[in-house]
């Protein structure tokens, strides 16, 4: 599941204790002093596995304190289908070597631990291990990362942002699913049914963008005459095949096919890196991992 960091300077939560007639003037006063909003997005993270082990503020709700795990039961691994019980806790390494499963069906089996889900259906969080080591015909061992945490010391860039402006320790993600469909709720609100990569990944070729039936936040802000940019870490233009992951994976927010003006306002990392450095950032900065 997609998680982002929206760095709006988002201290203005903290007024959420004072009295109702002075929050608009207070709010109005944040308004006034924000000069440049940039959204960070990040790769398929959930909370837990980012912040489960924060420990700089007592009320963090995460994994801290908390026995997190699920049974797995496998006729390789498992005698007479007794279940393991397999539990949460800090990285032992620095990256987990596969990723978890994140298409739409997946997920489903990992919140509820079961395929075919019903509106009666409670989710239990219950399905991680299972489907991490059906998945990959892995070792209930080999896929225990799946519901482990970084601490904070692995996480201490994160950390640092999140004491010094604000986070939310109820996030959900825009779209129980992968990449495509999260970036397309998070930059225009929809996914237009879409809920895997699928057709959607090439649209620029097929010219499917899955954002007809929205407006996405770069076409409103042009539509305003507010800058801004759409930053990629890869090359954005040069070798088809090397640079097939970046195109595919935001080819319906780069291209003109979606917007005339997009190529324009698409930026490499370095780009971004300079507008810091010479104070010309635009109003609205996006940056894909």
């Amino acid at each position: 599941m997609q998680w982002t960091w929206a760095l709006i300077t988002a201290l203005a939560t903290a007024t959420s204790a004072l009295p109702h007639e002075a929050r608009k003037d207070v709010w109005g006063q944040l308004r006034s002093n924000i000069k440049h909003v940039v959204y960070l997005m990040m790769e398929n993270h959930s909370f837990s596995n980012i912040a489960g082990y924060w420990d700089f503020h007592p009320e963090i709700d995460n994994l801290r304190n908390r026995k997190y795990c699920n049974e797995y039961t496998n006729p390789n691994w498992t005698v007479w289908g007794e279940p393991l019980d397999i539990c949460a806790g800090p990285y032992e390494t620095e990256v987990p070597l596969e990723d978890p499963d994140h298409e739409f069906a997946g997920v489903t089996y990992q919140i509820y631990r079961k395929w075919n889900v019903t509106n009666d259906d409670v989710p239990n969080m219950g399905g991680f291990i299972e489907r991490q080591s059906e998945k990959y015909q892995a070792t209930p061992g080999e896929s225990a990362f799946v519901i482990k945490a970084y601490d904070e010391k692995k996480s201490s860039t994160l950390a640092e942002i999140a004491q010094n402006f604000a986070f939310w320790d109820s996030y959900f993600a825009e779209h129980p699913g992968p990449t495509n469909p999260n970036r397309q709720f998070a930059t225009s609100g929809s996914t237009c049914g879409f809920v895997d990569n699928a057709g959607q990944a090439a649209g620029f070729f097929n010219n499917v963008t899955g954002t007809t039936c929205a407006t996405s936040i770069f076409e409103a802000l042009s539509n305003k005459n507010i800058s801004w940019k759409n930053v990629n870490r890869s090359t954005i233009f040069g070798s088809p095949i090397a640079n097939a992951g970046s195109v595919l994976r935001n080819g319906y927010y780069r291209w003109m096919d979606v917007q005339d003006n997009a190529i324009d306002n698409l930026a490499h990392a370095s780009d971004f890196y300079r507008d810091l450095e010479e104070g010309t950032l635009p109003t609205f900065s996006y940056i894909n991992p």
